[in-house]
């Protein structure tokens, strides 16, 4: 049996990190953002100059995209 992999050959966490409770986080006080995923969606969460922001996707592609958007 093969190890599971945990990340991608760029480095970033794979869908099975995330479905092992796995979170990717950046960005500290006002501006931060994480994403992470709970019952087979992927959520992005975070703050903006104070301000909560929480946005939902079905594909981890998607949410990715989203995630690597947040500027923090």
């Amino acid at each position: 049996m093969s190890a599971p992999k945990f990340h991608t050959k760029a480095g970033l966490l794979s869908a099975y990190s995330f479905a092992c409770g796995y979170i990717t986080r950046k960005g500290d006080g006002d501006n931060r953002a994480c994403l992470e995923q709970e019952h087979g969606v992927y959520h992005v969460k975070g703050f903006r100059n104070g301000v909560r922001f929480w946005e939902t996707f079905d594909t981890l592609t998607a949410a990715r995209k989203f995630y690597t958007g947040v500027k923090v």
